[in-house]
């Protein structure tokens, strides 16, 4: 009797052991994969800020107009001044103005090239110095500071280049601090900051370079399609770093062997948009977030580096590709 009752008690142990177990027995769950572009988006818009920037400082600098940023039709004029040729300054102004690339603009851009030596008025020439400040400046929701924005502009061309033989090369460097306006009217939110080198690549053209006296054709045609038609192809290589979310730092490095290229005879949104003309190559190692988060790695176009006439890219997270919209 007493060994049935022993028995008994045993079998209850045991089963409340094996219940016990269950219950704090953990299940493996896989981790949430990394799916946060919006870092990477915000970089992007940084650069296309700037390099649109230089843009309007490239044509400013020979024509009295900037092609791929006037204003649409129907829409508050768009000024280019440059006839302030003593103190040597070009300024563009914005007014509300909806511009042919479909993004709103305010503000102005000033610029001055009284570092440039004489005879080196024009973006062309080697030597020619071209520093950038803001007023108010602003594009779509992106409103660039007045204090500690600015940018330099240096054509680096070897003097006496061969123009059918060396392509026109400048360094773009400085600091842009740019507030999101519909976030903040105070903070930086996203930032950039650093040195770039720019190609004209096909400025060993004719079609492109006619001359070393003569301006830089920027636009022979546009192209709604491809991203090869025979207008102005410009590279950046270089690296840039700044914040994101306003604090959340970054570092963006260009693939040196894969740049990234704006083509000019691409604008996906040609019948809308004629001057929006977005990166369309390039390879970028993207850091942020600190050693917590996984490195990124960018395409504009496809992971194979063929140039498409898009907005689309490719951002790779811990091996897994994912395709991203870059149109801000």
């Amino acid at each position: 009797m007493k060994m049935k009752k022993f028995a008994t008690k045993f079998s209850a142990v045991v089963l409340m052991a094996v219940a016990l177990t269950s219950c704090n027995k953990k299940t493996n769950t896989p981790p949430e994969a990394d799916k946060e572009f919006q870092t990477s988006i915000d970089a992007s818009a940084a650069q296309m800020i700037v390099t649109d920037i230089d843009m309007m400082v490239a044509q400013s600098s020979e024509y009295a107009t900037i092609p791929f940023y006037m204003h649409a039709s129907g829409s508050n004029p768009v000024n280019v001044n440059r006839n302030d040729t003593i103190n040597k300054k070009i300024t563009i102004t914005f007014n509300n103005s909806k511009c042919v690339d479909g993004k709103t603009r305010n503000g102005r851009i000033l610029i001055d090239f009284g570092l440039s030596p004489n005879n080196k008025e024009y973006i062309r020439v080697p030597g020619h110095i071209s520093t950038v400040t803001f007023d108010n400046y602003a594009v779509g929701p992106y409103k660039i500071k007045n204090a500690g924005s600015s940018l330099k502009i240096t054509n680096t061309t070897p003097a006496g280049y061969t123009r059918s033989v060396t392509p026109l090369t400048w360094k773009l460097e400085g600091e842009v601090l740019i507030m999101d306006t519909t976030k903040s009217l105070t903070d930086t939110d996203i930032s950039w900051k650093g040195t770039y080198t720019k190609t004209l690549l096909n400025s060993t053209t004719s079609t492109i370079h006619p001359s070393t006296s003569l301006p830089i054709v920027w636009t022979t045609t546009n192209n709604a399609v491809k991203a090869n038609a025979p207008n102005a192809e410009v590279s950046y290589s270089g690296e840039t770093t700044g914040v994101t979310k306003v604090t959340e730092t970054y570092k963006f490095k260009i693939d040196a062997e894969k740049p990234m290229v704006r083509m000019f005879g691409c604008s996906p949104d040609f019948y809308i948009y004629p001057g929006h003309h977005p990166f369309n190559k390039g390879k970028v190692k993207f850091e942020t977030g600190g050693a917590d988060k996984a490195v990124r790695t960018i395409y504009y176009g496809s992971e194979d580096n063929t140039a498409g006439c898009d907005n689309n890219g490719v951002v790779i997270i811990n091996g897994i590709s994912y395709s991203v919209d870059f149109k801000q």
